[in-house]
């Protein structure tokens, strides 16, 4: 594998008017389904990870990308008004492998659950990241809804296509991870982010 893995599974979606939910795509923002539930980057599953367990994909994400990330809210079921504050004033972190971090968070989280391994091998939808928006129309008063990407999800929506791709095509996705991983430096990154962060093995 190589870092083009990542590029092939970037691209956006193209939906149009007439694709609904559940059959042409797969929103992991707004799915009823058990593995759209499960995928919503805001889903708390306590991922264990090399840096403890981590409440959600979202919280992951964040953990990754931000200089000295207060360790008591990694795990914190619930962020109240000041927590989320407080993260939002930390600096970016700006690691150059950021993308290979959330591959090993969206890896770590689904294998998991093994009923949800078994839900993504069944699964024949694409996966997106949709949110529904109201445009105004002042001129002749009338309101429509459409849906938007969410582009801020772009690399996790990626991550998600390439762990489902190995867990239907691999006939031993772990070793199949380990070597991925092993290419594309993964072990780079989680000394580049404890560095980052100040963290002792």
């Amino acid at each position: 594998m190589s870092s083009n893995i990542f590029k092939n599974n970037s691209y956006i979606k193209k939906i149009s008017c007439n694709d609904v939910n559940g059959v042409d795509f797969l929103n992991i923002l707004s799915s009823d389904t058990e593995l759209g539930k499960f995928l919503n980057p805001d889903n708390i599953t306590n991922i264990p990870t090399l840096f403890g367990d981590i409440a959600s994909a979202r919280r992951g994400m964040e953990f990754f990308n931000r200089i000295d990330y207060p360790i008591n809210l990694v795990n914190k079921t619930k962020l109240n008004k000041k927590d989320i504050k407080t993260i939002k004033n930390l600096p970016i972190a700006h690691i150059p492998n950021y993308k290979i971090g959330i591959l090993y968070l969206v890896y770590k989280m689904v294998k998991t659950n093994p009923k949800i391994c078994e839900l993504l091998k069944e699964n024949s939808l694409d996966f997106v990241a949709l949110t529904k928006v109201n445009i105004k129309d002042a001129l002749v008063a009338v309101t429509a809804t459409t849906h938007q990407h969410v582009y801020k999800l772009t690399h996790y929506i990626s991550c998600v296509r390439i762990v489902s791709t190995i867990l239907k095509e691999s006939d031993d996705p772990d070793n199949t991870i380990s070597k991925m991983f092993s290419e594309l430096g993964l072990e780079f990154f989680i000394n580049e982010f404890k560095n980052i962060n100040k963290m002792v093995s």
